[in-house]
């Protein structure tokens, strides 16, 4: 074989070598992408999913109050409309985290969004004292259950909080 066969040999070698290396880079960098947004939806996805339930559990607090006689800066209609909104904002976040996260962090939600559904049942039949007594309750079962899972499903090294209970 001559010089200029192999130099031809090698110089086809380095090019596909190159090709393949190019190709394993765009792999795993769109998998770090998708992971990347993946995260970031979720996040998004979390902020509204606890503010939404904040939201209906401070509707839910301040209706009772109207209801005990007491004042506040809104109707009692007016916090209805803020809770069954909020109750929505929860509904749509849930099917997001259903699709995009673990079946555990799907769970967690899940749990939160049933504590909800009793507080609803709760005022549909006009049981508030018994909301006001189970509210300390839930609060504590919700910590307990969140931080229980925090554990098991700490974030990476290095990570961050949001990374906690994602299994992407």
């Amino acid at each position: 074989m001559s010089v200029q066969q192999w130099a031809t040999l090698a110089s086809a070698a380095a090019a596909s070598i190159a090709a393949i290396l190019a190709g394993i880079n765009l792999r795993l960098t769109g998998r770090r992408e998708h992971l990347s947004w993946v995260r970031s939806a979720l996040e998004a996805t979390f902020v509204d999913f606890l503010t939404a339930s904040y939201d209906h559990l401070a509707a839910s607090r301040e209706t009772v109050r109207l209801r005990q006689g007491c004042e506040s800066r809104r109707t009692e209609e007016e916090w209805r409309q803020t809770a069954s909104a909020a109750y929505e904002v929860m509904m749509k976040a849930v099917t997001r985290i259903r699709v995009l996260a673990s079946d555990r962090m799907a769970e967690l939600a899940l749990g939160l969004h049933e504590r909800t559904e009793i507080e609803v049942a709760l005022f549909k039949e006009s049981k508030y004292d018994e909301f006001v007594d189970g509210r300390a309750k839930r609060i504590a079962a919700f910590h307990l259950t969140f931080r229980t899972s925090r554990s098991r499903y700490s974030p990476p090294l290095g990570g961050s909080g949001v990374d906690a209970c994602w299994d992407v």
